[in-house]
């Protein structure tokens, strides 16, 4: 739910889950943020979303590098919807529409995304793409005034990217 929908009651479910205090969780999210190098980040709550948790740019883009390769990750962050029932009595159920508008693209292939809002950064995406070559690339953008936007600039900065990916190639081929 936290991935397809960007559901934040469902990463405070899943530090609830844990046999971790919420303070105890945070904190290892934190560790893992700087096993990731990500040393601009810290976080004060399990979504994220407190106007106190803070990363940039480049910390979001390692971070959504590693869990973009993490398979169960990825699988569930490439998925347009996700159907699932609870399992407690009475039965219910939900189909999460995935927020990421960029699936079947058909300029620039997603691989995963993540959407995201908050009022003091506004709308947000981290996204894996891969273009015809192969390559793949991370794309963050911050501070979006629509989520249309956060994705045409998505498209603007992986396009150019890729450029400049296939121009590294060409000379290194030529030396």
């Amino acid at each position: 739910a936290t991935l397809v929908a960007s559901a934040n009651n469902a990463a405070n479910a899943m530090a609830r889950c844990t046999d971790m205090s919420r303070a105890d969780f945070v904190a290892k999210m934190n560790e893992k943020a700087k096993q990731f190098e990500a040393l601009h980040t810290n976080f004060v709550d399990p979504s994220g979303i407190d106007e106190h948790s803070v990363t940039t740019a480049s910390d979001f883009a390692k971070i959504a590098n590693a869990a973009f390769s993490t398979a169960v990750i990825r699988d569930y962050a490439s998925q347009p919807s996700v159907y699932f029932c609870s399992l407690n009595s009475p039965k219910k159920c939900h189909n999460l529409k995935n927020t990421n508008k960029l699936f079947g693209d058909t300029e620039l292939q997603v691989i995963a995304g993540k959407t995201g809002y908050l009022n003091e950064s506004l709308y947000n995406f981290a996204a894996s793409s891969k273009n015809q070559q192969g390559q793949y690339l991370i794309t963050v953008v911050l501070g979006s005034d629509s989520q249309k936007q956060s994705f045409e600039s998505t498209k603007v900065i992986a396009e150019l990217g890729f450029k400049k990916l296939a121009s590294k190639l060409a000379a290194a081929t030529i030396q």
